[in-house]
């Protein structure tokens, strides 16, 4: 095929991703990074949807098995969807043979996204800028800037493989990651796999630990070491009960909303409501994760409620670290809201509540939402293309808006009514039970997402480790290295802060460190695959 083909199908493809990357950091209406609709689309533009559809069944069957729970980074099966179409449709090729062919594509998709989702913390900074210099009507268009920031990096990894594969072919992209220095790709994995430590770091810097240690440690252990499915969501769900049980008497709520006087105006809910669905994670990056976009979702209603000063400290105040279940989260930045406009000024108070719901909601969303419901719509579309039904990924498509919208719009709302019942009721005493569950709460959250949201692993000794986690059963000696090297980050990071470094130096201590790790071969990030030498 001539380069000039070859030049067009990148753009072309290009222009997908980008696309496909801007709706699945924003709205998430067609989630067409998933390998199944990756491979439909890329089936429908090149003439073949058929094929398209068969390749993206059987790379979202592989993806299923593959993909680690804890928002890691693996390798892109979508990219390896696309590229396998257009290897099959261009050389005739077996939909397995290129499939695996194109797995190389996976894995320039990965360093692509993390170099996007890295490059994505220059936003936070300027926003930071921003809100000390007082112009907070600015932030809005630097979070919306993440969106194209990590369509053009994925957009760009696409375009590389197609163009190699169309216009060399499918060996000459491994020929071609196989060029860059294995060190610099370990070493850049590793870097973006360690930079939540400072997030979590900054959030154990406002709680401390003091009196609820133990409820950190306990919910730390459980999850790293015992090696189960759903060991992260039994944790957390089960602390939560255990925690509600114990302050279920200053969490009872009583009477309906009843909130007249003490409601916000119907379009800022409005417009805060459409941001936390609709643009919640288009900033993602590795300091803040979704922090931004919690500032984002939340800055209509700070705008109403704060002026001036207090503005711009209810704005830097939000600016944290927070992750959770994006289906879940309009609940969080609803509730949020509502205790804001009644508790003016209490930002301490809100912090930590909620801080102690993302943990909850994150086991409970990514379970329920992504997993189950997403799994079992996914496999049904599957099962209808094996049957003939090429067109089922638009079913998927249906079906999954209908629920997941349905849930955000409510979720919102939830969290508003809720709030306004919280701040009707509770007494000043109970005000102060609510701030002790909401400590001990967030303490166990964030010990409990410590060993899940590190996704590195040892590699000096692996083999060690390996044999001794087959003896052990359902605990895994490996998974509690690797959280032990998750938690000693997170506590160098709260370290450095009370010693009164900035985020930004924070950064370059971490960054340093996990791409020295990395490039010596000391430790690996999960997900990497190795290009094995021919």
């Amino acid at each position: 095929m001539s380069l000039q083909t070859a030049l067009v199908l990148a753009i072309i493809f290009f222009i997908y991703e980008f696309l496909a990357t801007m709706d699945a950091y924003g709205p998430k209406i067609v989630i067409g990074i998933l390998p199944l609709l990756s491979g439909f689309f890329a089936g429908i533009l090149l003439g073949n949807v058929a094929l398209g559809a068969t390749i993206g069944a059987i790379t979202q069957l592989i993806a299923l098995g593959a993909v680690p729970m804890g928002g890691a980074v693996p390798p892109d099966f979508g990219m390896v969807a696309i590229t396998a179409v257009v290897l099959s449709s261009i050389a005739g090729l077996d939909p397995m043979v290129a499939i695996v062919l194109a797995l190389p594509a996976g894995i320039l998709g990965m360093y692509f996204d993390i170099i996007g989702r890295t490059v994505n913390i220059s936003l936070v900074h300027r926003v930071d800028k921003l809100i000390e210099e007082g112009e907070i009507d600015e932030i809005d268009k630097w979070h919306l800037m993440g969106m194209p920031i990590l369509g053009l990096f994925r957009g760009v990894a696409v375009a590389i493989a197609v163009f190699i594969v169309t216009a060399l072919g499918g060996e000459a992209l491994k020929t071609f990651l196989e060029s860059l220095p294995k060190w610099v790709l370990d070493g850049l994995a590793v870097a973006g796999a360690v930079l939540p430590a400072m997030g979590l770091g900054l959030i154990l810097t406002y709680l401390g630990l003091g009196r609820y240690k133990w409820y950190f440690i306990i919910a730390f252990l459980l999850v790293s070491l015992i090696n189960i499915s759903f060991t992260f969501a039994i944790v957390i769900i089960a602390g939560f009960i255990i925690i509600w049980y114990k302050y279920r008497g200053a969490l009872k709520i009583e009477g309906g909303e009843g909130s007249e006087g003490v409601g916000l105006p119907k379009e800022i809910l409005r417009s805060s409501k459409l941001r936390s669905v609709l643009f919640f994670e288009s900033s993602w990056n590795y300091e803040l994760m979704q922090g931004l976009g919690y500032l984002f979702s939340i800055l209509p209603i700070l705008k109403h409620i704060y002026k001036g000063d207090e503005l711009k400290n209810a704005a830097k105040a939000h600016l944290e670290f927070f992750n959770t279940n994006p289906v879940l989260a309009p609940m969080v930045v609803g509730l949020d809201g509502a205790i804001e406009n009644t508790r003016r000024g209490d930002l301490d108070f809100i912090r930590k509540l909620k801080i102690g719901l993302m943990g909850p909601l994150a086991g409970f969303g990514d379970s329920v939402i992504w997993l189950a419901t997403g799994g079992v719509l996914l496999i049904l579309a599957i099962t209808l293309i094996n049957g003939g039904l090429v067109w089922a990924p638009l079913i998927f498509i249906i079906a999954f808006d209908i629920v997941t919208f349905t849930i955000r719009f409510k979720s919102f709302d939830f969290g508003y009514n809720r709030g306004l019942s919280l701040v009707k009721v509770f007494s000043e005493e109970r005000m102060r039970s609510i701030r002790e569950f909401a400590e001990t709460l967030a303490i166990f959250s964030v010990g409990a997402i410590i060993p899940i949201v590190f996704q590195v692993r040892p590699v000096v000794g692996a083999e060690v480790l390996a044999t001794i986690d087959a003896s052990l059963g359902i605990f895994s000696l490996t998974l509690f290295v690797s959280a032990l090297i998750g938690l000693g980050l997170t506590l160098l990071a709260e370290y450095l802060y009370s010693k009164g470094f900035k985020i930004y130096y924070v950064l370059v201590v971490l960054f340093a460190i996990g791409f020295i790790l990395g490039a010596l071969g000391i430790l690996g990030a999960v997900g990497y695959v190795e290009i094995p030498s021919s």
